[in-house]
C-alpha cells in the first residue's frame, strides 16, 4: 500500500505511553470524552498525558491512525483556547524526539526571536558572514514554528522542508516566501555540509529580508509598531 505519508508503528503509542509515565505523567490511553472540559466532536487521541494542572492531547500517526494534518486543525484550535491544555502530533517527520519537552514550549517567544535576529545582524556587520547567515537561519526556523504554534497547526516539531511546505498548504506561507525559502534552505544545507559558498555575503540580505518580513506580518510587536 503507498502512503501519502509517512506512518510511525503502531507500538510507538505504548512507547510514548510509557515514557512519559516515567517522568511522572499521568496518561490515559484512548482518552475518552468525559477527560477533556471542551468537546470534541467524537475525536479521540493516541492518548492524553496529565501532570498538575499541565494537559497534552498526543496525536501518533501510525498505520491505525491515517490522518492528515487538516484532520486535527479543528482539535488543535479548539484546545488552544484552553490555558493548561496543548495539542502535540507525533509523526516520522518529527525533529524533535521529546514528545513534551522539559520545561515547557520548547519554541522561543517573539521577543527572544527578536533577540536573536538582533545578534544575527551584528554578527554580519562585524564581517562574521558564515556566522550570520547560520544564525539567521536558526532564527527563521524559530518564526516558522512559533507562527505554526500561534495559528494552532501542529507541525512545529517537524523538518524544516515539510514544515514549509505545510505552512504553505493551509495559506499561513505565500508562494513567494515559499520559494525564497526553499531556495535558501538549499543553500543552509550545503553550509551544512561543509562546502563552500562563494555567494553567502549576497545570501545573508536576502535571509534577513525575509525574517523580517516575516515578524512584521505575524509578531504582535512588529504589528503594533
Amino acid at each position: 500500500m503507498s502512503l501519502p505519508y509517512p506512518v510511525l508503528d503502531d507500538a510507538r503509542v505504548p512507547e510514548i505511553a510509557e515514557e512519559l509515565a516515567s517522568k511522572g505523567w499521568q496518561v490515559f490511553l484512548d482518552p475518552n470524552a468525559s477527560l477533556f472540559p471542551f468537546g470534541t466532536h467524537g475525536y479521540r487521541p493516541s492518548l492524553l498525558a496529565r501532570k498538575g494542572d499541565e494537559n497534552v492531547i498526543v496525536e501518533v500517526r501510525t498505520l491505525r491512525r491515517l490522518s492528515t494534518t487538516e484532520r486535527f486543525l479543528d482539535v488543535a484550535r479548539e484546545v488552544r483556547q484552553h490555558a493548561g491544555w496543548r495539542f502535540v502530533l507525533v509523526t516520522p517527520q518529527d525533529v524533535d524526539v521529546a514528545v513534551v519537552p522539559d520545561g515547557g514550549d520548547p519554541i522561543p517567544t517573539w521577543e527572544q526571536l527578536e533577540d536573536r535576529i538582533a545578534q544575527a545582524e551584528r554578527l554580519y556587520r562585524a564581517n562574521e558572514v558564515d556566522r550570520a547567515f547560520l544564525s539567521l537561519w536558526v532564527a527563521l526556523e524559530g518564526v516558522l514554528r512559533r507562527e505554526a504554534v500561534e495559528t494552532a497547526i501542529p507541525i512545529e516539531r517537524m523538518t524544516t522542508r515539510v514544515l514549509l511546505a505545510e505552512l504553505y498548504t493551509y495559506g499561513d506561507l505565500g508562494m513567494e516566501w515559499y520559494d525564497r525559502a526553499r531556495a535558501l534552505l538549499e543553500v543552509r544545507d550545503r553550509v551544512m555540509h561543509g562546502f563552500r559558498i562563494d555567494d553567502l555575503d549576497e545570501a545573508v540580505p536576502r535571509l534577513l529580508r525575509m525574517v523580517h518580513e516575516m515578524m512584521a506580518e505575524w509578531a504582535p510587536s512588529r504589528q503594533a509598531a
